[in-house]
């Protein structure tokens, strides 16, 4: 993300009559959008296994809290 604001402040001040505004936010919700999936697909099993002890740590404290 860094990156591309650099570049597109490069490109700003070397094409002042170009709105790069127009051009960076599209650019910056895909490079956002792919950065995301990327994330999520490289930890789906480190928070599968979170969910799981977080399940098996509720139902322990629900099944104690009656007695």
């Amino acid at each position: 993300m860094f990156i591309l604001d650099f570049c597109l402040g490069v490109v700003g001040k070397t094409m002042p009559q170009l709105n790069v505004y127009f051009f960076a936010l599209p650019l910056k919700l895909v490079l956002g959008s792919i950065l995301l999936a990327m994330l999520l697909y490289s930890s789906a099993e480190l928070l599968a296994d979170l969910i799981a002890n977080v399940v098996d740590y509720l139902s322990l404290v629900l099944s104690n809290h009656g007695k």
